[in-house]
């Protein structure tokens, strides 16, 4: 079969799916054991608002019996509805509590198209890596976790026709969740926040300025948290394939305005014109890298070049930086797997200690 009559039954395949009911990330009835030392959890719904850090019968009995495939998920709503009281301040609050940063203290999120059960495999995983390239042992670690929808071992049969509700789950989680949680740290913290997939876009949202014509978020806990916490000290982003395109930055039609961007010291992208899922190349495939939802960012040679000199006049210049990863592969491991390069995007984002020989970025 031709590539461009490939390339339209995918279009079509996408088109039907976009309608499809992804099963929700929901947090498993053993989610608030205790976590390693240094780590602590944190879960949102799909609105933003986290669920309790300690188990709560009244919370627990929301968790369905089997998989959650229903259209929509409130934690909220549900308790409201079953006559119990939550108490979406005092979760946060005792979060930030909890993780206490004494200096820098490092988020880990993760992208679409996980479960919970995948979300703590791979946050573990990361943690090891890190520990294994010599980072510090007394360092905190948050792990977000957030309603991404997931097929549930092939029963949707294809994630990408859910990436475009998946990419509002991330936003309310980011800018209603996240921001709060930020804005709760102690005076002069330092935040590096690592990031994969929709896990940059994330990131983003929950420290930047939204961009013209980017859709006003409305949150369940009321008004949104500022972008720009005066309470954050230092805050970067290393972003692994990030799912990000043109109208989250800002870059397109209007010029890039780096006052958006105030509260990033830095922000880091290692990007991959080999990733089959930012740039929908591969496996017969051959679409537009901005279908169902624009992932530019992640693996589109000309786009960096163009984020780059959009960010590269005045005291912005050093903001963006990027390096450039080529194995056929979006899974994180595989990026961490190219040993120099992770560390290098590492050190650089404060995760890592030590310089890596020939890594090209500045800090």
């Amino acid at each position: 079969m031709p590539p461009i009559f490939r390339s339209l039954g995918a279009l079509a395949l996408l088109l039907v799916l976009s309608g499809c009911v992804a099963f929700h990330s929901l947090p498993a009835r053993d989610y608030m054991d205790p976590p390693p030392p240094g780590v602590v959890r944190i879960v949102f719904d799909e609105n933003g608002d986290p669920w309790p850090l300690d188990a709560d019968p009244a919370a627990l009995a929301l968790l369905p019996a089997d998989l959650a495939k229903q259209r929509h998920f409130g934690l909220a709503k549900g308790l409201a509805k079953a006559g119990q009281p939550y108490d979406r301040a005092a979760i946060l609050a005792e979060a930030a509590r909890r993780i206490a940063p004494q200096g820098r203290v490092v988020l880990l999120i993760m992208g679409f198209n996980n479960s919970f059960g995948s979300f703590r495999g791979k946050f573990a995983a990361t943690r090891q890596w890190l520990d294994d390239q010599g980072a510090a042992p007394d360092q905190r670690y948050v792990e977000v976790y957030w309603d991404a929808l997931h097929r549930a071992g092939g029963k949707v049969p294809y994630p990408v026709g859910l990436f475009p509700r998946a990419r509002g789950n991330a936003e309310r989680m980011a800018q209603c969740g996240l921001r709060d949680l930020l804005a709760r740290f102690d005076q002069g913290t330092e935040v590096s926040i690592v990031a994969h997939s929709l896990g940059g876009a994330a990131a983003l949202d929950a420290v930047s300025e939204p961009a013209k014509g980017w859709a006003a978020m409305r949150c369940s806990g009321g008004k949104i948290p500022p972008p720009v916490p005066s309470n954050l000290s230092d805050v970067r982003i290393a972003a692994f394939a990030p799912a990000v395109g043109g109208g989250q930055l800002g870059i397109g039609r209007e010029p890039l305005d780096p006052a958006r961007f105030a509260a990033l010291t830095r922000f880091y992208v290692a990007w991959n014109p080999r990733d089959p899922a930012v740039t929908k190349h591969g496996k017969g495939l051959n679409l537009p890298d901005t279908l169902g939802g624009d992932t530019r960012l992640g693996g589109n040679r000309d786009f960096i070049a163009r984020t780059t000199a959009a960010f590269g006049k005045g005291a912005a210049s050093a903001l963006f930086q990027s390096l450039e990863f080529s194995q056929p592969s979006h899974e994180l491991a595989t990026y961490l797997a190219d040993r120099e390069r992770a560390a290098c995007v590492l050190w650089a984002a404060k995760v890592l200690p030590g310089k890596p020989e020939g890594c090209p970025l500045e800090r």
